[in-house]
Formats: structure tokens, sequence, C-alpha cells
């Protein structure tokens, strides 16, 4: 029986892998945190002399992607590896952690779903913090789930360490340790054994969370920095992401419509109190509170919610099993055992083919790059696209937006040698004249204080976009 089951992973793994190859073969383009992150990578490891800068960004993932571009690799191959083989390795962990919690027969149902799911999938390639996240995130629970059968204090210390980690690779998995810090505080035990088990795991966390607290406050005299800019960078430019109550809602359960069988799995944790099996309400006071904090945001895509997308798969595979085997036990059964699988599978692969897709924005670099050759370009680069960072070692300054374009510009143009300018990415609120005006100005002044060689029109997204090079040439 152990054989089948293992083959029965192996085969998961394995289309995991295969589909995550053939869509790394269409080469869709990275995202703007993507560059941000590499732009990161290089401003570490350049002491500042090239790449960017934000503040409110968590540092493993740069710091991981810098090492390998330090050491003369490819940092788009390297990125795109590391996502392939840690997409992998969180579905094995998912499995893990199914297995461990629920059942073998759960874990691998949860692990299927989870293996095959578009949001997951398109994150491969992307070079984002999520993967290397979620791999943190689930060994740290399992790690804690070992505390739990073992008593073993390393493990504790361990579990707090790693789910670390996972917080300094992306803010938001703090909940993974504040889930866990939940069920410890209010386990049935002595004062003195919680007391005991808190400080443990809380010192593991903070094996690497006080050293980036101390950088912080030497950095900008405020260890929190990071987390305050963050959460007010979240309140700006809503009108470009969702919105709405039930934003989460629609986009998680109605869009991918095998997750409505969460709903059941609802039914069987409260009406069985399974809340009393403490590795069970880890999973979900993780789901929950992560699903509540950003349904908080004001920002909304439905991309902040991978990280919990195994806890959710596992939730839908406990359901998924328990209906089946009441089908199958049946006398007469509703619906035949055989065809609620087939629905189950239709409900899985019929969104794929629309979620797989992201539309292309055009890619510049050859038509930059040669800008920069022509006109050689040694000093600073101002932008409203990040991409710079990922193919050019000028030290780059991010325009960041319409808000604070005109300020970046003025603070920065003596020292710079070429301005990229794309008005689409500098979008303003329908009917806010006030910054309209501002990036009318901002070109403006770029055309005034440097030369323009360039000018293209395309469409993305159905709008109609520009994007203008600026050189400072001498006369």
């Amino acid at each position: 029986m152990k054989v089948w089951y293992k083959s029965k992973l192996l085969w998961i793994l394995f289309i995991s892998f295969f589909i995550r190859v053939l869509f790394l073969l269409v080469d869709y383009p990275l995202w703007w945190d993507s560059h941000v992150y590499i732009g990161i990578s290089k401003y570490i490891y350049t002491f500042g002399a090239q790449g960017i800068w934000e503040s409110f960004r968590p540092l493993v993932h740069p710091i991981i992607l810098g090492a390998f571009w330090k050491a003369g690799f490819d940092v788009f191959f390297v990125g795109k590896l590391l996502d392939l083989v840690l997409s992998v390795v969180v579905v094995y962990l998912t499995y893990l952690v199914g297995r461990r919690v629920f059942s073998e027969k759960v874990a691998l149902v949860g692990a299927s779903i989870f293996a095959i799911n578009p949001l997951f999938i398109m994150f491969t390639g992307l070079i984002l913090t999520e993967p290397l996240a979620m791999v943190f995130g689930l060994l740290g629970m399992l790690l804690f789930f070992d505390y739990l059968d073992s008593k073993s204090y390393l493990r504790l210390f361990f579990s707090g360490v790693v789910l670390g980690l996972s917080f300094m690779t992306k803010f938001p998995q703090g909940i993974f340790f504040g889930s866990c810090f939940l069920v410890l505080v209010f386990m049935k035990k002595s004062w003195l054994v919680r007391l005991k088990e808190v400080i443990v795991f809380g010192l593991g966390f903070s094996v690497f969370v006080i050293p980036f607290l101390v950088l912080n406050y030497i950095l900008y005299q405020n260890i929190l920095i990071p987390f305050t800019a963050g959460s007010w960078i979240v309140t700006t430019a809503t009108w470009l992401y969702g919105s709405g109550l039930f934003y989460y809602t629609f986009n998680l359960f109605i869009s991918f419509p095998i997750f409505l069988f969460f709903f059941g799995y609802l039914y069987y944790f409260i009406s069985g109190k399974r809340y009393f099996r403490y590795k069970e309400l880890v999973l979900v006071l993780v789901f929950v509170l992560t699903f509540l904090y950003f349904h908080s945001v004001p920002r909304k895509e439905i991309r902040y919610l991978v990280t919990v997308l195994p806890m959710l798969s596992l939730f839908v595979g406990f359901a998924i099993v328990r209906i089946y085997n009441h089908l199958k036990s049946s006398l007469a059964p509703k619906i035949r055992p055989r065809s609620f699988i087939v629905v189950c599978i239709i409900l899985i692969i019929i969104v794929m083919p629309s979620k797989l897709y992201i539309e292309r924005y055009p890619d510049v670099r050859d038509e930059v790059s040669s800008v920069l050759e022509e006109y050689n370009v040694e000093r600073m680069i101002i932008t409203s696209d990040p991409s710079f960072v990922s193919f050019t070692n000028n030290k780059i300054v991010s325009l960041d937006g319409a808000i604070f374009a005109l300020k970046k510009y003025e603070d920065n143009y003596l020292d710079s040698d070429m301005v990229f300018i794309n008005d689409c990415d500098l979008a303003c609120e329908a009917g806010d004249e006030s910054c309209a005006s501002e990036v009318n100005q901002l070109i403006l002044r770029a055309s005034e204080d440097f030369s323009l060689v360039m000018e293209k029109k395309f469409q993305f997204q159905d709008r109609a976009c520009t994007y203008l090079v600026f050189v400072g040439v001498e006369e």
C-alpha cells in the first residue's frame, strides 16, 4: 500500500514539474515587483552602486538572488530555475502537511489540486517571493507539528527560526508564526509550560528578525520603517487594483469553483469540533487570518492569497474524500462516486486556459539597450519602469507612480544621463486633474532638460500608452 501511495506522489510531483516547464517555455514577461527584487539584489551586493532600493521590501529573496548574480550567474535563469524547484518542493510539503494533519488520501488529493492550480502555476518564472516564502512557511509548520508530537524544544526553536525566515521573505507570512503562537498560548497546560514554549518559539523567530530590525535602525533610525512604509504603500493608487467587500470571495471561490468545497470542509470542522485538533486548528487560523488580513488591505489582488492555497487545497481535499466515501457507502447515492470525481476534475481544469493567460507588456530591452550604447549612458537612469535594473548595471531611480514622479525627477535629474517615461506607468485616477497636470509637467521638464531620442506608442489592456526616452546629449 505504501509503495502505491508513493508512486502516486511521484506522479503528482512529475506532473507538477512538467506543467511548470511548459509554462516557462511560454516565457511570460516579468512583473514590476520581479524587477524590483532583482534591482534590490544588485543594490545589496554593490553597496548601492547599481540597482534600486525600496525600504518596504523583505530581504531574504534578494539576498539569495544577488548571491548568484554576484557569482556571475544569469539572474533570470537562476530566478526561474529556483521558482521551478521551489514550486515542486511546495507541492511536496503540502502533501507532508496533509498527511500529518489529515490522512494519506487527503494529502494526495489536496496536493493534486494545489499542484495544478493556475494561480500557483502562474508564479513559476516570475521571480517573486511567494514560492520561497511558502517553502519556509510550510516547513516551519511541519517542525511545529513535530514539537506537538515530540515535545522537543529544539524542534520548537527551529520552527520559530524557519517561520522567521518565511516572515523575512514576505512580511504577511508572519501570520504563520502568529497562528502557531496562538495555539501554544491557548493549549490546555500549565502557565509555566506555556511561558517556556512561547519564549523558546519567540527566540527562534527572532534569530533573523532582530538583526533586520537593527539594520532598519542603522539605515532609518526607525526599526519599523519597512512595515509602516509597506502599510502605507498599499493605500495608494487603489483605483488600479481590485476592490469591494466580496472581491476575494468572488475571485477565489467563484473563479476557482473547486474551492467551493471549502464550505463543506467548514461544516465538518465546526460540526465535528475539529478545532480541538491543534494541528488542524493551525491550518485554519493561517488561512482565515490571511484571508481577513488581505481583505482589510485597500489594494486587492487575488495573487496575494497564493501563500494559503496549500491549506485551502487540503481543506478541499478533505471535503472531497469525505463526500466520496459517503457516496460510496450509500445504498442509493444521489450521484455515483465516479461521476462525482469526474465533476471535481472538470471543476479543476475548466478554469485553466483563461487563468494562465497573462497579457504581454512590450519588451523595450533591445531598443533601450541600443540607446544606452549609442549615447554612452554611464550615470543614473530615471525611469517609470523598474525593468531597467534587470538588464543594465546603472544605478536606477524609480519614479514610483504619478504621485511621486515629479518630485523624484527634480531630486535626481542633475545626476542622471537618461530618463524613461511610460505614461501608462504614471496612471492617474479618473477626474484627478492635478495628477494629470503633474505628469504632463514631468514630461515637459524632461523634454527641456534632456533630448528626446525615442517615442513609441502601443496598446496594453485596452489603454493607449506612449513611452519616451530622453538622454543628456553633450552640445
